[in-house]
């Protein structure tokens, strides 16, 4: 056998067979036209072998693991600017995997766990991002200047021994908020943020179980219809149950992006239980046929692995809610747990029973990005058409409104957007008082608005009606900030990641900026270089941490790169964007960035 040590990259086009559905003939002749025009040239330029093409993937091996790398980057640059000028449901995006590994050579073929790691590292990566292996990175870290994050050490199927797993993320930028420090451009559960829960098993430190109330996991309903268009109906489903539980108040709750981090994966109960520090998960699944549905869940006691119910419903589509209704009562009767009339209320207490608006309201979250305004605009049109089929839908008046106030802050639209989101915000909590969403949207509103006072009312009623929701414990950690209260965000933010242990990169960059008001300056860049996903802004708050800390290479470093994206910016402007009470903390704030080279104001005019 023919066998030497190689550099191997595995490629694959993602949701390709979602572009072929639409349109096979024109998909075929892009990606043949992108193959021959993007990538076979700069596999040529860095000496690389096509091994084999897969339909929409392909094997390539390279002698040098630098070569590799720059190869994979070249690819997804000029990809990402292609792309910036598509629609989003149009857009080609690859996924790349590269290992670093001794393979067996066959004149039309590679084989060997070396060619298995790449393939199964491809399949981690973001759509647009690259996943290395720990071999690949020691060998580029110090001779390519790239964002690295550390995925840790992970099993993978068929792979004998753990492997330790780095990131490039989305390469050619990404859409950003437009005011850097203030307000973050927040994405609850949409479909990126379940892509990427689900696409990387990211270690997490293992919790113990709570003493004091019993812990619960709902994991995602598996979708036993062959068309994934069906699978918004199942992951709704799975954050609809998820939220009821959350407002009984004598369970604690996995947050539903958590749970999504093990969507289409086979892990063992033991593994959840150690990782979630849970005692219980309910799993089940959805088969829709026309206007029946059948929904299959049990609940399982992770102890020892034993059920302790189940039950199979086969209803018509109108049925939906009682299904649900039903579910919660039995696992509530189950689990034993003391609640409340009010509670019971609350957790019951559907917010529509017209199947028509709630599929419209379930296909809007599904779909909820804010990678370009154009995604914002179509989800924000399902919730609109959600209101129309019943006004007094109060969930998707808010969720108009939070589309709103993302408008804003991505800069798409004026201050209008704010006064057109507390309109809808505030129909929302008079069609459903009891609903802690609508509160927590209206808070929202007030928060951007710098109405500290109304908003803060607002978050306390949400946090009444519930406190188990770990983005809502986050968000309003920021507000916090502002009135001074920096000590009681931090603590929120710490009891969101035990209820969300699979941390998205917000909650990262609220925490890392509350250690810098803190003037815990290790903290806080100890938490933000743990970001998978940073964008610009979080430059600034690692540039004041370093300037602070006396790091004023570090810090200008950092100010720097943030300015080579945001050259307008000053601290005039960072001003603006900022309305803490205590003058103390945003002298406290204004300083560290002078400090790391943030100027004052525009350079003057020269006259020639």
């Amino acid at each position: 056998m023919d066998r030497r040590l190689a550099a191997i990259l595995a490629t694959d086009v993602v949701g390709y067979s979602r572009l072929m559905a639409v349109d096979e003939a024109a998909t075929h002749t892009r990606l043949m036209q992108l193959l021959a025009e993007i990538v076979d040239p700069r596999i040529a330029e860095r000496n690389g072998r096509i091994v084999k093409k897969t339909g929409d993937g392909a094997l390539i091996e390279f002698t040098s693991v630098v070569d590799a790398v720059e190869c994979a980057v070249a690819i997804q640059t000029a990809m990402a600017e292609l792309n910036a000028d598509q629609p989003e449901e149009s857009r080609m995006l690859f996924r790349m995997g590269i290992n670093l590994g001794d393979i067996i050579v066959e004149p039309d073929d590679i084989y060997g766990d070396g060619v298995n790691v790449a393939a199964r590292l491809e399949s981690l990566a973001e759509p647009g991002g690259i996943c290395i292996s720990g071999e690949v990175y020691r060998l580029v870290r110090n001779k390519l200047d790239l964002d690295f994050s550390d995925r840790g050490w992970q099993e993978l199927k068929n792979i004998p021994e753990p492997v330790q797993i780095f990131h490039i993320g989305q390469v050619g930028g990404q859409v950003e908020p437009s005011r850097p420090a203030g307000q973050k451009a927040l994405l609850r559960l949409g479909s990126v943020e379940r892509q990427e829960a689900s696409s990387s098993m990211v270690s997490v430190p293992p919790f113990t179980l709570p003493h004091d109330k019993p812990a619960i996991v709902v994991l995602p309903f598996r979708n036993l219809n062959r068309d994934p268009e069906q699978d918004y109906f199942c992951d709704g489903l799975t954050e609809d149950i998820t939220t009821d539980l959350s407002k009984f108040a004598n369970l604690l709750v996995i947050a539903a992006h958590s749970a999504f981090a093990y969507k289409g994966k086979s892990i063992g109960v033991q593994e959840i239980r150690q990782a979630l520090g849970v005692r219980y998960l309910l799993e089940g699944t959805v088969q829709r046929s026309g206007r029946r549905v059948r929904v299959n869940a049990k609940l399982i006691d992770t102890a020892g692995g034993h059920q302790l119910w189940g039950e199979r419903f086969d209803r018509d589509m109108e049925d939906i809610f009682a299904v649900q209704d039903e579910i919660i009562q039995r696992i509530v009767a189950a689990l034993a747990i003391k609640v409340d009339a009010a509670e019971r209320e609350r957790a019951l207490h559907k917010e529509t029973n017209n199947i028509n608006a709630y599929d419209a309201y379930l296909r809007g979250v599904h779909h909820y990005s804010i990678e370009s305004e154009g995604a914002l605009e179509k989800c924000r049109a399902m919730f609109q058409r959600a209101a129309e089929v019943d006004p007094n839908f109060a969930r998707a008046w808010g969720y108009i409104a939070y589309t709103h106030v993302q408008r804003w802050i991505c800069g798409w639209g004026d201050d209008s957007e704010l006064d057109q989101a507390e309109e809808h915000a505030r129909t929302a909590v008079l069609l459903d008082p009891d609903d802690y969403a609508n509160h927590w949207d209206l808070a929202f509103v007030y928060l951007n608005k710098k109405q500290f006072d109304r908003a803060m009312r607002e978050y306390e009623t949400a946090l009444r009606l519930n406190n188990n929701d770990a983005d809502m414990l986050v968000e309003m950690a920021e507000m916090l900030y502002y009135v001074g209260d920096i000590e009681r965000g931090i603590e929120q933010i710490q009891h969101a990641v035990r209820l969300n242990p699979y941390t998205p990169d917000w909650y990262r960059w609220i925490l890392g900026w509350g250690y810098y008001l803190l003037k815990r300056y290790d903290e806080a860049i100890d938490e933000l270089d743990r970001m998978i996903r940073p964008p610009s802004q979080v430059q600034l708050v690692e540039a004041a941490a370093y300037a602070q800390r006396g790091d004023l290479e570090t810090a200008g470093a950092k100010m720097a790169r943030f300015r080579e994206q945001r050259p307008d910016w000053t601290l005039e402007r960072e001003r603006q964007t900022l309305a803490f009470k205590r003058r103390e903390d945003e002298e406290h704030w204004i300083d560290g960035l002078r400090k790391a080279g943030l100027p004052d104001g525009p350079p003057e005019r020269q006259d020639t």
